[in-house]
């Protein structure tokens, strides 16, 4: 009769722990329904599968290589993983805790009583002991399950995270190969301006040693050679520092970076639909942490507001006991008990109360900075959106200001040549056209890495 109680007990318990306080997740309002401004059509669709896909839309074996690497080795990445792995752990602990908890224990005891002691009458005896034990926490207001839930989202956050990290790793090396591609350029640009320079410093050196020009002529041209000359090391010197910190990205010790195509051969020009709806940024892997990291704050909530409630457990054991270890395993050395517990606070001065407050306030300030992340999500895409078209436009415009610098500098260099002008007009020329050219290698640069920050802005991709 006594053992049917215990079981009608427990399994009115078990049902009773089917309740959950707390509260329910309710997403901030967004609004997901604007579309964006800054849009337009081009002709060549992108393949946004994977980043090695989308990335070959610029045509460059050797940046897709290194983005391979990167994100194979990168140690930011590889730490992201094991926190993942970190995360799936916690999740799996706080899972075992819905479940019994079972214990086992085996012992011998040999009692020999001293004859001189308060109560000298004994006699000396073994005690052999087996048993297994189990304890039982029953979730009755779901406070195991809401920290089961709650570790379940830090395992979306934390895989959410590494996916950012990704996606920043991706751009990152993207952006320093093309910082790499347009500082060979300007090398190559700045050393066709030491040979001009240096012949048309010949020229003129001759022409002082006869007598045909002042010497202010020669010191001038003298002047801009080696300005064009000290700038090649400049540029050197921020190629290596770029090659270096690329390394790093790639988890390798310094080497030199292998280069494909150069900038002027890696216009890249994938198509953007019109009107893209803003629901694609949720695809963004940092949103989506954002969000999974509210999720399992209100999961917290509920853990504070059940402690504020009493705790069932339940306890129990069965074995074996005996003073003969030969009977250790007979029925007559069968030993067991249940028993089931209830605690719960009585009062603290508050202190439960102000837990739960305390975790609605870190619940209000993550839903805040998740609807601030989103508007700063929307913000990055229309100034990368911007950023793509102005600077198709202005790349057009820049190209034709270089064609007409480098006429403007045969035209100068002839009419002084023949005496029309004086040295100065082709020292202006020389360094407009220098200007111009490096102006549009920076210009492609900006153009390509513009759409690496779209890439990232849309969370990889459209």
């Amino acid at each position: 009769m006594k053992t049917n109680q215990i079981i009608i007990f427990i399994s009115g318990l078990l049902l009773c722990a089917s309740c959950m306080v707390g509260p329910k997740y309710k997403q901030p309002d967004i609004n997901t329904s604007t579309k964006f401004s800054e849009t337009f059509a081009t002709t060549i669709p992108s393949d946004t599968a994977h980043p090695y896909e989308w990335f070959k839309l610029f045509n460059d074996s050797s940046l897709v290589d290194l983005i391979k690497v990167a994100l194979d080795s990168n140690y930011d990445v590889r730490i992201a993983t094991k926190r993942i792995e970190e995360s799936r752990a916690l999740y799996g602990m706080a899972k075992a805790d819905l479940y019994p908890a079972f214990t086992y224990g085996a012992g011998y005891l040999h009692y020999n009583p001293s004859n001189n002691g308060a109560v000298p009458i004994g006699k000396t005896y073994d005690n052999f002991s087996a048993n297994v034990g189990m304890s039982w926490e029953l979730d009755f207001w779901g406070k195991i399950r809401h920290s089961k839930k709650q570790a379940y989202y830090q395992v979306l956050a934390s895989e959410d995270s590494r996916k950012a990290i990704q996606l920043s790793i991706v751009s990152d090396v993207a952006t320093m190969y093309f910082n790499l591609v347009d500082l060979d350029n300007k090398i190559a640009i700045t050393k066709r301006t030491v040979d001009s320079r240096q012949k048309m410093f010949d020229i003129i050196n001759d022409r002082f040693n006869y007598g045909d020009v002042a010497e202010i002529d020669k010191l001038q041209s003298e002047q801009q050679l080696e300005d064009v000359k000290a700038i090649v090391y400049q540029l050197e010197r921020q190629v290596k520092n770029t090659e270096r910190a690329l390394c790093v990205l790639l988890a390798q010790t310094p080497r030199p970076i292998v280069r494909g195509k150069e900038i002027v051969d890696q216009v890249v020009n994938p198509y953007i639909p019109e009107g893209l709806p803003s629901e694609l940024l949720s695809q963004r892997p940092d949103i989506r942490m954002s969000e999974k990291q509210l999720q399992a704050q209100y999961e917290k909530i509920g853990i504070a507001v059940a402690m504020r409630y009493p705790s069932f457990q339940i306890t129990g054991l069965f074995g074996f006991m005996s003073s003969d270890a030969s009977e250790i395993v007979s029925t007559g050395s069968i030993t067991n008990y249940i028993s089931t517990s209830l605690m719960g606070p009585l009062f603290n001065f508050g202190k439960n109360k102000r837990r739960v407050e305390s975790e609605k306030m870190k619940m209000e300030q993550l839903a805040l900075q998740y609807q601030k992340n989103y508007i700063q999500a929307l913000v990055e895409v229309e100034n990368e959106l911007t950023n793509t078209r102005t600077m198709k436009e202005e790349m057009a415009h820049r190209k034709l200001q270089v064609e007409a610098a480098r006429k403007v500098l045969e035209l100068s260099k002839a009419r002084y040549t023949s005496g029309y002008t004086d040295f100065i007009e082709v020292l202006n020329s020389e360094q407009t056209l220098f200007t111009a050219e490096i102006s549009y290698s920076t210009l492609m640069k900006d153009y390509l890495k513009s759409y690496v920050n779209l890439y990232k802005a849309f969370g990889g991709g459209w």
